[in-house]
């Protein structure tokens, strides 16, 4: 799967072309006020991409980064986050799979229409969010009870975790800001990620493979190009193929990182065409997650 972050500048035919023409089997992308859905789902089906899509966060959720202030000013992500309530019933009541926030998994409107379908609901991502919070342990107690109960004795239990390697971090040291991560040992780093890794993997349907370089702050240090920054995605990668974890794994790129020249948000028309690194993230996942 490619993680599909907003790009206001660039016409949303000509990412998902460039996002079959790499070889990606899906599609993530992040509801928004403005998301089409069924313009979306024409779309991907037209490519033979597989559609996920994502809670969005909000400019409240994420106001220490620039790119939220221009993303809200445009009308991309909202202010805040009251309006997801009707943003996520939409796609999972249409079978849509819905990966959204872990104190989503607090409140029972989100866990029934996650038990709903076995194989079309909800995902709940390990992250923080600023302004609601859910202890990691009290999360894993509330998989367990969603494991046990949607189980039978013919089947397989659904799996209802995205496991994002960077937000699981941040949520380990405190909240929202991969720079805090400056003050810890690699070693640490590797401890902690491999770790929670451990303690979910049986939960994870799918990986959200992330990077970061925490010295270069909250704004660019965040989902840099996979294999150059300061997380052990290697490790991981190897550390997956031992527990024999099998699932989707979705690389996340922010756009600033992505392209072969720098991305302005606005000020270009549908005929600019930037190349995009498509190719190489394809690539640096298959050679984290296949060795």
């Amino acid at each position: 799967m490619a993680g599909a972050t907003a790009i206001p500048a660039l016409p949303l035919e000509y990412v998902l072309d460039e996002v079959a023409g790499a070889g990606f089997q899906g599609v993530e992308a992040i509801t928004t006020p403005k998301t089409d859905l069924n313009r979306l789902e024409k779309l991907t089906d037209e490519r033979n991409l597989e559609l996920r899509l994502h809670e969005c966060w909000s400019v409240k959720n994420g106001s220490s980064h620039l790119f939220n202030w221009v993303a809200g000013a445009l009308g991309v992500i909202p202010w805040n986050t009251d309006h997801m309530d009707t943003q996520v019933r939409l796609p999972l009541e249409v079978g849509q799979r819905f990966i959204a926030y872990a104190h989503r998994i607090l409140t029972s409107e989100y866990t029934d229409l996650a038990d709903r379908n076995l194989d079309k609901g909800i995902l709940f991502q390990t992250c923080q969010v600023s302004d609601r919070y859910i202890g990691i342990a009290e999360f894993i107690e509330k998989l367990e009870r969603l494991r046990n109960g949607d189980i039978s004795m013919s089947q397989e239990p659904r799996r209802y975790v995205a496991f994002d390697t960077m937000q699981y971090l941040e949520w380990c040291t405190g909240g929202i800001g991969v720079s805090r991560l400056s003050g810890y040992r690699d070693a640490d780093i590797s401890q902690m990620l491999l770790e929670g890794f451990h303690s979910l993997h049986k939960h994870t349907e799918e990986i959200h493979l992330c990077d970061a370089i925490p010295d270069i702050g909250n704004g660019h240090g965040r989902n840099v190009m996979l294999d150059t920054g300061k997380l052990p995605l290697r490790a991981f990668g190897q550390f997956c193929r031992n527990l024999g974890w099998k699932g989707y794994v979705t690389p996340e790129i922010h756009p600033h990182h992505l392209f072969h020249q720098p991305l302005p948000v606005v000020g270009f028309g549908t005929r600019f065409r930037p190349k995009m690194k498509l190719d190489e993230v394809l690539n640096r996942t298959r050679e984290i997650m296949e060795g």
